[in-house]
């Protein structure tokens, strides 16, 4: 038999907190339909309470029937609180093991530990939200993920290279990040929660009914408003970023990259180098023009709950990214000569935008005055697709494949030859008519698979980079 170990009682106002959000779902229906019904009051007090004494109840019952142990070469984990249940982790499934500390955590002097496994979700495969730095350290040790003293912060690896993000790259990142629309559509989700919960009322309708109340029923108003709005969430955004990558340092110790970042929940990631299937180097369309991107790592196990991917660098000046690598990543190269793709594919990116998008105004020109403007978003659609084409690009080079393309941002991504899981080349009769070919390359990652493609490159490129991967 094997001992269970239980979480610190810590773990209770961890999950009441975590879980506070979905606690307010439940809740908010019931009250907000008694508050508009003609019942007394006080069943708001009553039902506000008892909801409060469950919510209690159920963390606290969810913390004292949570228990875990490493046995057999396993992590194996028992929880529930009505009906009983086990999950079984095998070690050489275990990918990578991230911690954590937030505002909790420090207070108690404790430790967030989740573990992630390859050709899974994003999600954490098993999150131990309160243990102590002890444990955490064992528990590393025994599943092998990396060597530890007895101290969290003794690491027997050497570290080579850090690299720490200064204050003034920093504000740089957070003002020129693509949170804003993130801030955007949280707002809206938020809105949206509240509205449905409010079935006689439109939250929209009173939302525009206070402006005119307040300011006025002219355009500017609405301009001015929505504005406000865009800074309103360009400032937030700015500062979400600033609390999640806040104190970034990077490390690269023998066998693997050691990321550490964050001002109120403080993160510490260990990306083993033999788990990292690929190298993104994300350059967004308010950083390009600068002349700066992000490292990204493509990691088996490993990476945000969004992505595949895990930061490995949030700013750098494109020239510094060779030295970075080199420092880092050696075994990647960014000197690279794109080879453009074929002209015969111009047409196939100028309309793959143009037409859904001069689809899209008809309406607008038909019934709206100065409708004709709307053609101004088919023209730069026009010229997007153009701009696309241009920057798309491909090349093999002894073990590495690059492959550059555009959505917004400008994407390329390094992959090892040993990394690629499969490369597959199609080819429609249209394409076929003009000798061109779009390729996939298949590549581990956090979740079941990740795929890097590219259309329009000569079909006699194509079967050039076939060959070299069967043959290398």
């Amino acid at each position: 038999m094997y001992d269970l170990e239980r979480l610190h009682p810590a773990a209770v106002i961890e999950n009441l907190i975590r879980n506070i959000y979905k606690f307010f779902q439940i809740l908010i229906g019931p009250l907000v339909i008694i508050a508009t019904s003609p019942l007394s009051k006080r069943w708001l007090v009553i039902i506000a309470i008892v909801g409060l004494g469950a919510y209690f109840l159920i963390s606290i019952l969810s913390w004292y029937r949570f228990r875990y142990a490493v046995y057999n070469e396993e992590l194996r984990i028992e929880y529930g609180i009505l009906a009983r249940r086990k999950t079984y982790i095998p070690i050489e499934r275990i990918q990578s093991m991230q911690i954590t500390t937030g505002i909790v955590q420090r207070i108690f002097g404790l430790v967030k530990v989740d573990v992630q496994t390859a050709g899974g979700s994003s999600e954490a495969k098993a999150s131990l939200s309160a243990i102590t730095k002890e444990q955490a350290s064992k528990l590393q040790a025994q599943l092998n993920i990396i060597k530890h003293s007895t101290d969290m912060n003794e690491k027997i690896s050497v570290i080579k290279n850090k690299k720490h993000l200064t204050l003034k790259t920093l504000l740089i990142a957070a003002t020129t990040s693509n949170g804003i629309g993130v801030v955007l559509v949280g707002g809206l989700a938020v809105l949206s929660q509240i509205n449905q919960h409010l079935p006689n009322e439109d939250i929209y309708t009173k939302i525009g009914e206070s402006i005119i109340n307040y300011a006025g029923d002219t355009v500017w108003i609405y301009l001015l408003s929505l504005l406000f709005i865009l800074i309103l969430a360009w400032i937030l955004s700015i500062i979400g970023t600033i609390i999640s990558i806040g104190g970034f340092t990077i490390s690269r110790l023998e066998d693997r990259l050691l990321v550490q970042r964050g001002l109120i929940e403080k993160r510490e990631i260990s990306i083993p180098l033999n788990k990292i299937q690929a190298i993104k180097i994300v350059e967004g369309i308010l950083r390009q023009p600068f002349g700066l991107a992000t490292i990204q790592v493509v990691s088996a196990g490993i990476g945000s709950k969004s992505t595949n991917d895990t930061i490995a660098f949030p700013l750098l000046a494109k020239k510094e990214i060779p030295n970075f690598l080199a420092e880092f990543l050696p075994e990647y190269k960014t000197e690279i000569t794109y080879t453009p793709l074929a002209k015969a594919a111009q047409n196939r990116y100028r309309l793959i935008l143009t037409i859904p998008t001069l689809l899209a105004v008809i309406p607008i020109l038909c019934f709206f005055n100065y409708g004709f403007l709307a053609l101004l978003i088919a023209v730069l659609a026009w010229f997007w697709g153009k701009k696309q084409y241009k920057d798309a690009g491909i090349n093999i080079e002894e073990e590495q494949i690059a492959i550059r393309y555009r959505l917004i941002g400008l994407n390329t991504y390094l992959i090892k030859h040993s990394k690629i899981q499969a490369i597959k080349l199609k080819q429609n009769p249209f394409q076929k008519r003009k000798n061109i070919k779009a390729i996939e390359v298949y590549i581990a990652s956090s979740r079941a698979g990740s795929t890097v493609g590219l259309t329009g490159i000569k079909s006699s490129k194509g079967d050039e980079i076939l060959n070299w991967y069967r043959e290398f």
